[in-house]
């Protein structure tokens, strides 16, 4: 069933029991271009091409093409999930009313602590895009990615809450020996998973109250990462690893260039503490959230699944041959540990702008971009960005705080009234930044020449000192 609302945009839905589909189109006649989701595909409905003089001149039919998006690495990502490595499969069996399940709820929040490590690779993507910046400009996305994560763990939908606290942050510019890219064959998960797990272990103080200890390594590589023949692969977490330090599976290895790794990090840490995808060792939909086998649009909440998981792997933890509950550190004491801080506002989405997160995804000349028939909300289930060049691409759910409105922000993956954040939202006085280089995002015969021609260059300032949504 299709809605026209008389002014040629059309908005409709399936109407089948058993199907599920969204059209949106904008345009009459050969004008109309739009986009229809399915439960398992996207598809273009591309208008007729503008240069066919032809069909004007012999009355031919101009015919519209529908164009199946392309599934690349940065729309469906893989992580390494093996259920085969369960260290302790008789939870999926476990029934969750269970008497250590009621410890859980003695803690409005469970804490991790951090060691965060970038590798060289990222150090040297971070140096090529920032230059001089580079080092504070890491600090600068680690801060905010980790913040985004730990947003995600504070959901509406998931109880207890689960708290980031960074105790460790190095940017191993020179990597050491085990971790060199001859070691894991410059991206094979496994083999990095396994030697970092190993040397973050040699270097983490043993002792829990040890101010500088972390219950939990994270690994943020510039590698793409990839197993066997799989090239999709984003991260990676030893199943139920939290707070495992004996045998070295308290660690995480996720891609870190952009911001679509805050959702596949808060993914992979679903694992380690104790979370199955939904819809294949549980009876939760596959399609809905963030424990989805794989990221997409809107995914940003959690299934009670998930949190019915991580109750029975916190419960348990202590038990039998299980490791001690590291997650019960009190958070006074663990804030004055923090090397880097994670503030409680500005959220992350007002620290980088949407630009800002479509050019760390896709490059330097990528901007934001509107869809037909999207509204400007609608990023906050997923941002898509545009070359300039008529090339489109989706991105990731836009980071919580991103603007979406006038006095609204992404939060959740819905775009709400700032003043519920209690986030200032009156104008700021700004100031003009600097012109961008005319030639950087140049596409095309930029060296060819021709006798009389006229070549225009494009060089863009934004009033963006500072940038406020």
């Amino acid at each position: 069933m299709i809605e026209n609302d008389n002014n040629c945009i059309f908005q409709g839905q399936s109407i089948k029991p058993n199907s599920s589909f969204t059209v949106a189109l904008t345009g009459c006649g050969n004008d109309m271009q739009g986009i229809i989701l399915t439960e398992t595909d996207d598809y273009y409905l591309l208008k007729p091409p503008s240069i066919h003089n032809f069909f004007e001149n012999n009355n031919l039919q101009k015919i519209h093409t529908i164009q199946k998006r392309s599934a690349n690495i940065h729309q469906h990502h893989s992580c390494g999930f093996d259920i085969s490595s369960d260290p302790y499969p008789e939870d999926r069996y476990h029934s969750i009313i269970d008497p250590k399940f009621l410890a859980v709820h003695k803690f409005e929040e469970l804490i991790i602590e951090l060691g965060v490590f970038v590798d060289d690779a990222m150090w040297q993507f971070f140096e090529k895009f920032y230059g001089n910046s580079a080092e504070k400009e890491v600090k600068r996305f680690v801060i905010a990615a980790v913040n985004n994560i730990d947003i995600l763990f504070t959901r509406s939908t998931i109880e207890p809450k689960v708290r980031l606290k960074i105790n460790h942050f190095e940017i191993l510019k020179t990597m050491p020996m085990p971790l060199t890219r001859t070691y894991h064959s410059s991206g094979d998960v496994t083999k990095m998973l396994n030697s970092f797990c190993t040397y973050q272990s040699s270097i983490n103080p043993k002792n829990d109250a040890d101010p500088n200890h972390w219950d939990h390594a994270l690994l943020l590589t510039g590698y793409d990462l990839y197993r066997d023949n799989v090239k999709t692969i984003a991260g990676y977490a030893p199943v139920k690893g939290m707070c495992e330090q004996i045998h070295n599976k308290s660690c995480t290895v996720n891609e870190g260039l952009d911001f679509g790794a805050v959702f596949v990090i808060t993914h992979e840490m679903g694992h380690s503490l104790g979370m199955y995808h939904d819809g294949e060792s549980n009876q939760c939909q596959p399609r809905c959230c963030i424990m989805s086998p794989s990221i997409g649009a809107g995914k940003t909440q959690w299934s009670s699944c998930s949190v019915n998981e991580l109750h029975t792997f916190v419960s348990r933890l202590g038990t039998g041959d299980r490791p001690s509950n590291c997650l019960m550190d009190d958070r006074k004491l663990t804030l004055q540990t923090e090397k880097l801080y994670l503030p409680d506002k500005p959220f992350p989405g007002q620290d980088y702008s949407l630009d800002e997160q479509c050019s760390l995804f896709h490059g330097i000349c990528w901007k934001q971009e509107l869809q037909t028939g999207q509204a400007l909300k609608d990023v906050c289930s997923m941002l898509w960005c545009s070359n300039g060049e008529s090339v489109v691409r989706n991105t990731h759910p836009a980071l919580d705080g991103s603007y979406c409105s006038s006095g609204r922000i992404c939060f959740e993956g819905k775009c709400i009234s700032a003043a519920t954040k209690s986030i200032l939202t009156s104008p700021i006085h700004g100031g003009w930044g600097s012109w961008d280089d005319a030639s950087k995002c140049s596409q095309g015969c930029n060296d060819c020449k021709i006798e009389g021609q006229l070549r225009v260059k494009r060089s863009v300032r934004m009033c963006n000192k500072p940038f406020k949504p």
